[in-house]
């Protein structure tokens, strides 16, 4: 598995080296043959990916509206809430990715200072408000062209 400073990235910005650890601790490695599903729109979320090689698509209301490669975290709402899945995750390519298991990780969220959590619960909306507006400029841009 390889070796990535979770610290680098946005997402986990808000925990301390403890709590990273145990992140990292906690990912399991997945390998994604090309077209494969790793997430569907509207199922709850029970993991988060790290794309660690090759692309992953982000699609939206059946419509991509992104690509996601090495270093991006996929899928972390569900670490989060537990909410359905506001996007399906495609792997465009055979890729890599590590896995986080969103039970375990809500262990680490407990233990963490009530302005931390806070923090990250501000950052969840505002992910899921960031893809329901991108789906619906997609939408638009699609009735505009018809």
């Amino acid at each position: 598995m390889p070796d990535i400073d979770l610290s680098t990235l946005s997402f986990f910005s808000g925990f301390d080296q403890a709590a990273l650890d145990k992140i990292a601790a906690m990912g399991e490695p997945v390998e994604a043959e090309k077209g494969a599903v790793l997430t569907q729109q509207g199922e709850v979320g029970r993991e988060a990916f790290l794309v660690t090689s090759g692309e992953v698509q982000i699609v939206v209301n059946g419509h991509p509206i992104a690509t996601a490669g090495p270093g991006s975290v996929l899928g972390e709402m569900a670490l989060l809430d537990l909410k359905p899945r506001s996007a399906t995750l495609v792997a465009l390519s055979d890729a890599e990715l590590i896995s986080y298991d969103a039970q375990q990780f809500r262990k680490i969220l407990d233990e963490m200072p009530a302005d931390a959590r806070a923090s990250l619960d501000a950052q969840d909306e505002r992910f899921r408000a960031e893809n329901l507006e991108l789906a619906r400029d997609d939408d638009r841009s699609r009735r505009t062209a018809e």
